[in-house]
């Protein structure tokens, strides 16, 4: 597993390198649904690959570029 994943939640930086580029870090489908869980502050029944579309889509909306 990614150090990142690891990370204390609710960091603003942890969050921002999370959703800038999540294809760069490991983990299982239930650390991807926390991950997911602490940013969208909702439960999810999405696979690895639709959490990091999901984060990068929100990176998007946030920042505006990659």
């Amino acid at each position: 597993m990614s150090e990142y994943l690891k990370y204390p939640y609710k960091d603003q930086k942890w969050m921002i390198v999370i959703c800038r580029d999540p294809n760069q870090f490991e983990g299982t489908l239930d650390e991807w649904r926390k991950v997911y869980y602490e940013i969208f502050n909702v439960q999810t029944d999405k696979n690895i690959e639709e959490i990091k579309q999901a984060l990068r889509k929100k990176y998007m909306e946030v920042f505006g570029y990659i």
